[in-house]
């Protein structure tokens, strides 16, 4: 899946980040919320300022990475068309120049 992403590495580079930024902050907020819990116990204040924190930061990380995520599968698929194209352009240029001096070289047997 990765070999169709190969034009730019953008997208699976942003996907790594990604990946490591959720898997730290459900660490940290894990190991947080079990010192927050043993030291202050489980309803205090600073537990559920600690969880509602969590919420909001979860919300915006999942917010901003659907759009990076859409905004950079399309940067990718654009350069992926735009390559293809160009060799789609390529191969019918040398088409072409193969079919003229094919031609050519059968105006050459025609006339001598």
């Amino acid at each position: 899946m990765m070999a169709f992403f190969s034009g730019s590495a953008r997208f699976s580079l942003f996907l790594c980040i990604w990946f490591t930024q959720v898997a730290i902050l459900l660490v940290g907020y894990g190991v947080t919320h079990d010192q927050k819990t043993r030291q202050y116990g489980p309803g205090s204040l600073e537990v559920r300022s600690l969880n509602q924190f969590f919420i909001y930061a979860l919300h915006r990380i999942c917010v901003f990475s659907v759009v990076y995520i859409v905004g950079l599968f399309l940067e990718e698929l654009q350069s992926r068309r735009q390559f293809l194209r160009r060799v789609v352009m390529a191969d019918q240029q040398h088409q072409i120049i193969r079919e003229k001096t094919k031609n050519s070289a059968l105006q050459r047997e025609l006339l001598e």
